[in-house]
């Protein structure tokens, strides 16, 4: 009877382990959740990165190291997302302006200093009426003095000068910033890692603040002196 209690007991262990072994296999993730588990708030650069058809995939240069940065502080995910979608919506809105601005007041600039060159030069050749290109440089002349007119009300009215300023002013201050708190330096040294993620999101959501609030402020400009050419032109003499 003893041997027999042996035997069955045996058995039994026997299909215990098979039961476990077939559980393993049936599940063979189960074993690596533990492992995956801390990769799940891991967030990819690739996933805040903004693709336009005439932008570089990244508003911000090596901002894989930013993700990386923020990977690593201990918060959870939802403070992780929102602490780079609130990064990568403000930079793009101000280094998309700012290339606008730029080219925009770059080509203006150039247009009107080369046209208001070719202009009167073109003029002073441009005696002999009866020769073949005098017609057609007549109109060359002339289309050249109209957009110089056009151009320069536009860049006026848009302000362009202005607004390219400010917006490459805020780009060079948000880059600044950014690279002090990945590198805990300036106002960022020996501080803890929360403190100086509430720090960095303060400053640069203050300073948005202070560029929406100037672009704004050129803005009304333009409406106010608008008005006012409006009220001029319907004064009577």
């Amino acid at each position: 009877m003893a041997e027999e209690e042996l035997r069955d007991q045996h058995l039994e262990n026997v299909i215990t382990i098979i039961s476990h072994n077939d559980e393993e296999i049936e599940n063979p993730k189960s074993s690596d959740n533990k492992t995956n588990a801390g990769d799940e708030d891991l967030l990819s650069a690739e996933y805040f990165s903004v693709k336009r058809c005439c932008y570089h995939p990244y508003p911000l240069h090596n901002f894989d190291i930013i993700v990386e940065k923020v990977n690593s502080l201990k918060i959870d995910s939802k403070e992780k997302k929102l602490c780079l979608f609130r990064l990568q919506r403000i930079f793009t809105k101000v280094s998309c302006l700012q290339k606008i601005y730029k080219y925009s007041y770059f080509y203006s600039r150039v247009f009107i200093v080369v046209a208001s060159i070719l202009a009167p030069t073109l003029t002073s050749i441009n005696t002999d009426e009866e020769k073949a290109m005098y017609i057609y440089l007549w109109w060359i002349i002339w289309n050249l003095q109209i957009l110089i007119s056009l151009i320069t009300s536009v860049s006026t009215f848009f302000k362009w000068d202005r607004n390219y300023f400010l917006y490459s002013e805020f780009k060079d201050k948000i880059e600044e910033e950014i690279w002090h708190f990945l590198q805990s330096t300036h106002e960022y040294r020996d501080r803890t890692e929360s403190v100086n993620r509430i720090e960095f999101l303060q400053k640069i959501e203050e300073m948005y603040t202070n560029l929406c609030l100037k672009d704004a402020e050129i803005k009304l400009s333009n409406l106010q002196f608008t008005k006012n050419d409006d009220k001029s032109k319907q004064t009577p003499t």
